[in-house]
């Protein structure tokens, strides 16, 4: 953000006034929906927020929030992703409005869950296991093609639900809910 206008640049050397969130994206994505051109397709916009999180954001849900056909939209989102505030804070944002989670602390509130749109972090230095929840025909896919330890890109959503053991404890579980699942890898399950 530079002197109040939501400036789009990967890097402070390609900063060029007219390029703006309105004028890059805002409008052609109204005008593609004016035009009919999205109707089959779901698009998700990744804002990586260079400067202070409040204000961009303020800012990004001013320029946003009075255009329904893009924010009612329900194949259109918003991921807010680099400077982002404190989770507990993601639910006072309005609905169209998602984030990128960067942290692997877990979250146990289903409200802010819900407002998590994407997860990314660096897993050069270590390995985690998911639970993966499909129903229906990916379900179906799964079960036919794929391994412990198959290469999968999974989208979908974070659910966690929590259960009481047999000892009496309160355990929480956090699971993707897959809505798909690409196969990664070689053909020999690699």
């Amino acid at each position: 953000m530079i002197d109040g206008q939501l400036i789009v640049a990967r890097e402070k050397e390609h900063i060029l006034q007219e390029r703006t969130l309105e004028r890059l994206y805002r409008d052609p994505l109204k005008e593609s929906l004016e035009l009919g051109l999205m109707f089959d397709r779901t698009l998700q916009v990744l804002i990586d927020v260079k400067s202070d999180a409040t204000t961009s954001l303020d800012a990004i849900v001013q320029t946003l929030e009075d255009y329904q056909s893009i924010t009612g939209n329900e194949k259109i989102s918003f991921v807010i992703s680099g400077n982002s505030p404190k989770p507990a804070i993601y639910i006072n944002y309005p609905d169209f409005i998602s984030f990128d989670y960067q942290s692997l602390e877990p979250i146990n509130d289903v409200k802010v869950l819900d407002t998590i749109g994407l997860i990314s972090l660096s897993f050069r230095s270590f390995t985690d296991w998911h639970t993966i929840v499909a129903w229906g025909k990916t379900a179906e896919i799964v079960e036919k093609f794929v391994i412990k330890g198959k290469e999968l890109a999974v989208t979908g959503k974070l659910r966690t639900r929590n259960y009481t053991t047999d000892e009496g404890s309160n355990r929480y579980v956090t699971e993707v809910e897959a809505r798909e699942i690409l196969l990664l890898g070689t053909a020999n399950g690699k």
